[in-house]
């Protein structure tokens, strides 16, 4: 079954330089270099951005999907950088949605919103989704219909809990 039949996809805001500032006042944007594998990593090189109620769009909580759709091709340098690597929002504060990075959730019953991050950030889907990029050999691009174009085999629900629960507890020694 196709993604896209599946999921609902936000792309981020392009902020302004103007916009931001680095005083870590207001709420953290999240730009492509934020985006680890699994995980976003906030640094002093972060930037900020004061709250503005018109963008609530693009705010982001806890758990939200994050997939890069700037980054490396696949043949070049590692997983934390290939463009279509997804991280999960694990902050407890808000923070913005930036440009070339988009928001990936479940709109449908059929689908856990875990699952849909372990499906995901498996290096297969990664690489999958990185070899449909496009652009130079510095910097490839895929876009929200490549990612709602993946295929996925979509268990049943228990079945999906039960996968997602054994990652957790590999991951977690749990």
């Amino acid at each position: 079954m196709k993604l896209g039949n599946l999921i609902k996809i936000t792309n981020g805001y392009p902020f302004k330089s103007s916009n931001f500032n680095m005083d870590s006042i207001g709420y953290p944007v999240i730009k492509i270099k934020e985006l680890k594998k699994t995980e976003i990593q906030i640094t002093n090189d972060t930037c900020y951005a004061l709250l503005d109620e018109t963008l609530s769009t693009f705010l982001l909580n806890k758990d939200d999907i994050l997939i890069a759709l700037t980054g490396n091709p696949p043949t070049k340098g590692g997983i934390d950088a290939v463009v279509g690597r997804c991280s999960k929002y694990n902050l407890t504060i808000p923070a913005y949605l930036n440009q070339r990075v988009c928001k990936v959730e479940s709109i449908s019953e059929k689908l856990l919103n875990k699952y849909l991050f372990y499906f995901l950030s498996l290096d297969k889907t990664i690489m999958d989704l990185a070899s449909k990029c496009s652009g130079s050999a510095n910097q490839a691009n895929i876009s929200s219909n490549d990612i709602k174009d993946i295929e996925i085999q979509l268990p049943e629900l228990c079945v999906q809990q039960h996968i997602v629960n054994i990652k957790w507890r590999y991951v977690y020694g749990v």
